[in-house]
Parts: structure tokens; C-alpha cells; sequence
């Protein structure tokens, strides 16, 4: 899935890189072990530019978007949240 159009998000592209490590390492980590449900760390971009953030902005939105999808659909089909 590509990222959608988001008017909220599109200051992420004018940051720089740096402005970005905390973000992605929230994306990417739940405290100090890997998150089990990320995308981010196997899109090509990633793998190709991990210090460089910006060079893959479009997937961090991506990840963004996506971010508690699973909660919000177990939610919808009548699940407990935990």
C-alpha cells in the first residue's frame, strides 16, 4: 500500500534527516525490542537509506497511517482493546 494523500502530515517532508531519529525509532521499537508488526524496516528505501530518513519520507507515512490499524480493527469487530 502506498501512503495516502495527508494535508496533516506533509510537514515531514520539510524535515531534516536528524529531526526524524526519533520518530522512526518510535515506528520501528516498542521500548527496546523490535516492534512485531512494523513494515518500515523491509521497504527497499529503508534498507538502502536507514541513517538518511528523508530518502524514504513517503514510507514513513506510510508506516504513520498504518500505525494501530490492528487495534482499530479488532475494535470495530467488537473486540476489547488491551
Amino acid at each position: 500500500m502506498a501512503h495516502r494523500e495527508d494535508q496533516d502530515l506533509e510537514f515531514l517532508h520539510s524535515l531534516k534527516s536528524e529531526d526524524l531519529n526519533d520518530l522512526v525509532q518510535t515506528l520501528l521499537f516498542d521500548k527496546d525490542s523490535e516492534r512485531l508488526t512494523e513494515n518500515l524496516s523491509i521497504t527497499d528505501n529503508y534498507k538502502e537509506h536507514n541513517t538518511n530518513h528523508s530518502k524514504y519520507i513517503n514510507e514513513i507515512i506510510e508506516e504513520i497511517q498504518l500505525f494501530g490499524g490492528n487495534t482499530l480493527a479488532n475494535l470495530g469487530r467488537g473486540g476489547k482493546e488491551v
